[in-house]
């Protein structure tokens, strides 16, 4: 038995010098490594942290698994709010933040959790720190006020695109100053705009009345602008015929009875509600001018004079 228990030695021997050679050799696949059956006593916190038993009913909460792409400020605060809604004694809360973390993570995160020095996280704060130290170059930095003064309007955009973009980029800021946010906002607006004149003659002092009145302007606009806009289409670069004009357009080229813009518009008005009044004037005329039509065109009786009286007398009339 002894030797055999010798040969068997010296034979595991050669086996692990074999594979440590094969492994140094550039190219061949390295062999999994054996997993020790001790393995599962191996932890990464303290043994006060580890030897803690956690409740029964004790959940991991369910969200979104960090992969080190994201803010890891955002990830810490939402397990922690997340954390605070599952009932845990006080004094088993250290215990269940620092176990229930690593089941949050993935990928990159999940590695460097691996890795980390056994019973090295005596707290949870210590894991957040080394954690936040670690995916450092995600961190989202917080907007301040004046980099709403990078927001500008566009040549193209529309007024009502502009407050809504403005609005959506004063809501990622913290800490706004409603001041200074609405000087930026004066100062994004296209310049010598209505609207920006609009302001300086009647100035607003919070964001929702510069909302608001934007809006607002931007309905009341709408129609001049869509019969300008109609107009371009309309106009044409070739010759207009002299002999024909337009009153919508107040230039050559149709007439205005045949003005398709301006039908156009009319269409749209009265979608909005509008012209329905001229509209109605307009038939009680021509139902006047048809019941005048129709009175001249009645045949009238012959016009009887009871003055006279007709007689024939040898073939002479006496009137």
């Amino acid at each position: 038995m002894d030797v055999e228990a010798g040969m068997s030695l010296i034979r595991d021997k050669k086996l692990q010098h074999l594979r440590k050679f094969f492994s140094s050799v550039t190219g061949v696949v390295q062999p999994t490594p054996e997993v020790s059956p001790t393995n599962h006593r191996i932890s990464r916190v303290a043994p006060s942290i580890a030897d803690t038993n956690v409740p029964k009913r004790f959940q991991i909460p369910n969200m979104k698994p960090y992969d080190g792409t994201m803010d890891p400020e955002e990830h810490v605060t939402q397990y922690r709010e997340s954390m605070e809604i599952i009932p845990i004694p006080t004094h088993l809360k250290e215990a269940c933040l620092c176990k229930g973390f690593g089941s949050t993570l993935k990928g990159s995160s999940l590695k460097w959790l691996l890795n980390v020095p056994l019973y090295s996280i005596t707290s949870f704060a210590y894991l957040v720190n080394i954690f936040k130290n670690q995916f450092s170059c995600s961190i989202t930095f917080e907007k301040i006020t004046y980099d709403l003064y990078l927001v500008v309007q566009d040549p193209k955009e529309s007024l009502k695109d502009f407050v809504n973009r403005f609005g959506m980029e004063a809501l990622s800021i913290p800490n706004i100053d409603v001041a200074t946010a609405m000087e930026a906002f004066k100062m994004g607006l296209k310049k010598d705009s209505a609207f920006d004149e609009d302001l300086i003659m009647t100035p607003c002092k919070r964001m929702d009345e510069v909302r608001s009145k934007a809006l607002w302007y931007n309905i009341c606009h709408e129609g001049s602008w869509r019969k300008s806009e109609m107009a371009k289409e309309e106009k044409s670069t070739t010759w207009k015929d002299k002999s024909k004009w337009c009153a919508y357009h107040e230039d050559f080229g149709h007439i205005t009875e045949d003005c398709i813009a301006l039908r156009k518009e009319i269409s749209y008005q009265l979608s909005k509600g509008y012209l329905k009044e001229i509209l109605g004037r307009r038939k009680e005329r021509s139902k006047e001018k048809d019941q005048d039509t129709h009175k001249t065109l009645e045949p009238r009786s012959p016009h009887v004079d009871t003055n006279v009286i007709n007689v024939n007398s040898g073939g002479y009339v006496i009137l």
